[in-house]
């Protein structure tokens, strides 16, 4: 019960009145602020969007470069493989590029309509009661000084009648008899508008809480947005990293393929133009009458001599890094369902598998 009442005190309605309606400003700037990162957050995706609709289309003229075409066997296939799957990647982020339109730009909007929408409709109303009681309490005030002027008047006439005699007397009592009459009439108009005061503090009363809980329901919905909006935006980042390391992994399939020596061999094989080496012609008399021979030929039998450096390769970390998911789902994965791999985003696949 206590949490319920502790819960209950926190709420909009109960914790934006004040003096002199202090609590009004305050959330009336909640409102605008709440406004203004709703359309930061919409700049952001247009932005990000922007950023990745580049990238997308100088991935798709990449893969339109000329790559390896003078090349043949596995090599030519590896580099095949790396044109198909840059340009399979450039679809994909251009993919990226439609969902978040649809997904995250789009769902923005709408909700920025939904707070102008409330704005016009509901925050207009609200401001134009306030403006109303604001008036109305200068009229209470500005009645309550009057009344409070005529009574020290009507005071001060009565005390100086009580030492005056005479024509003097006379003077002091019909200015008494006027301030009375004038008091009377401003402590009617005093009383109308407390009156008055008091009926439009009871409609303002209610009103206000009805704008404080629409306010609390918006805000609810608006944080909500915004967490679901970027947790959206993440599973498709790591969708489309998910995607660019199966088309990298494609690409490493087929290069595993290609066997240096083996290259080398077919070329020669293929395209050799034979182990013979033709001697040079030797000088030959023009008095000699019958024709030359064949040239003469040896076979080329070389051993063959590289001065080629060692090729260095990049090293794998030997126990690679062990990756622990986060997010909804992640309380159920225990310790021994770490993920490990060279691919961080294979790990992140993983992660997703399992939660799914």
């Amino acid at each position: 019960m206590s949490g319920l009442l502790d819960q209950s005190s926190t709420d909009f309605c109960n914790s934006f009145w004040g003096p002199n309606d202090s609590g009004v400003e305050v959330l009336f700037a909640r409102m605008r602020g709440a406004v203004r990162t709703m359309e930061e957050v919409r700049g952001f995706w247009n932005q990000r969007i922007a950023i990745e609709e580049e990238y997308a289309k100088k991935m798709a003229q990449l893969a339109r470069l000329p790559l390896g075409r003078d090349e043949i066997g596995d090599l030519r296939a590896a580099l095949d493989t790396l044109r198909a799957e840059t340009d399979a990647q450039a679809a994909q982020h251009l993919t990226f590029v439609q969902a978040m339109k649809r997904e995250l730009e789009q769902p923005c909007n709408d909700f920025i309509g939904k707070q102008n929408n409330h704005k016009k409709t509901f925050q207009a109303a609200i401001e134009k009661s306030y403006k109303a009681k604001q008036t109305q309490e200068k009229y209470v005030e500005k009645a309550r000084e009057k009344y409070e002027s005529d009574c020290v008047l009507i005071n001060s006439y009565a005390a100086q009648s009580t030492l005056l005699q005479g024509r003097e007397l006379d003077r002091v009592q019909m200015k008494l008899e006027r301030a009375q009459q004038t008091g009377q009439a401003n402590e009617r108009d005093y009383q109308y508008f407390a009156r008055a005061l008091e009926d439009t503090c009871k409609r303002w009363e209610r009103e206000w809480k009805t704008y404080c809980d629409q306010c609390q329901d918006l805000e609810d919905e608006r944080i909500e947005f915004i967490k679901d909006n970027a947790w959206a935006y993440a599973n498709a980042v790591s969708i489309v990293c998910i995607s660019d390391d199966e088309s990298c992994e494609k690409i490493r399939v087929h290069l595993e393929q290609v066997d240096v020596d083996k290259e080398l061999e077919n070329f020669a094989k293929d395209h050799g133009t034979g182990p013979m080496i033709s001697e040079p012609m030797h000088f030959i008399s023009y008095n000699q009458r019958w024709p030359p021979g064949r040239p003469k030929q040896k076979m080329a039998n070389f051993l063959r001599s590289s001065v080629r450096p060692p090729l260095m390769r990049p090293t794998l970390p030997v126990e690679p890094p062990k990756i622990k998911p986060t997010g909804p789902g992640a309380a159920d994965i225990g310790a021994d369902d770490l993920f490990i791999g060279t691919s961080p985003v294979l790990a992140v696949r993983r992660v997703v598998h399992h939660i799914e």
